[in-house]
């Protein structure tokens, strides 16, 4: 199969399943997004869930979070991984956006990544989610698919990233993201995969290196 024909082969599978498919995460406001994006770094967005509707209920928006001290944020996020970097993130977040953009979310990637502590794939979320950019958000579930698949052949996720920006046609892009992800989270996962009954065994190098190691592929 030629790549092109490989490329069109996995992004339609992957939009017969999750196009229309959203971010998991709950938020009510483009501030709110952005704040739960940072906490879910390391972190499932089951559980970030389980933390944001206390967080927002003190701290709705930028302006109010920005006056929060760094234990206040702190005693409402303990329970999710790296607390004590992430209420430092959060008031430093909220400060930057009060006193750069009244509080709102800028739509340009550009002036998110220069707020404090959003780097390139919490900004593509953001403008992939807010603002319809057809941008690849890559975290490690996308990275994990992409490299399975042979879409690259990288080592981190901001190689990833800067390859499928080139190798993803654009017309896929809308729901590449999110279809990378929700098929990394519940069926291509990082332990025990569900290569059984994965659309994509005839392609994957990874289901035949799992054949192999059983012994039934030559």
């Amino acid at each position: 199969m030629k790549k092109n024909e490989r490329i069109d082969f996995i992004f339609q599978e992957l939009q017969r399943r999750y196009e229309g498919s959203t971010t998991e995460l709950h938020y009510e406001t483009p501030f709110q997004l952005l704040a739960s994006v940072i906490l879910s770094a390391q972190c499932t967005d089951k559980r970030v869930n389980m933390v944001t509707p206390h967080l927002f209920a003190q701290f709705p928006d930028a302006q109010t979070m920005s006056k929060a001290s760094v234990d206040d944020i702190f005693s409402l996020i303990q329970s999710i991984s790296y607390p004590n970097s992430k209420a430092k993130n959060l008031l430093g977040m909220a400060k930057k956006l009060h006193d750069l953009h009244h509080g709102g979310v800028p739509n340009d990637f550009k002036a998110l990544v220069e707020l404090p502590w959003v780097w390139e794939k919490t900004a593509k979320v953001v403008l992939h989610v807010l603002y319809d950019e057809n941008v690849i958000a890559v975290d490690t579930h996308v990275h994990r698919i992409a490299n399975r698949l042979w879409l690259v052949k990288t080592n981190s996720p901001l190689q990833t990233s800067k390859q499928l920006e080139k190798v993803v046609p654009e017309h896929y892009k809308s729901f590449a993201h999110h279809g990378m992800i929700l098929f990394g989270r519940y069926h291509c996962t990082a332990i025990k995969p569900r290569c059984s009954d994965c659309p994509f065994q005839q392609i994957c190098p990874h289901f035949k290196k799992v054949l192999s190691k059983n012994g039934k592929h030559k």
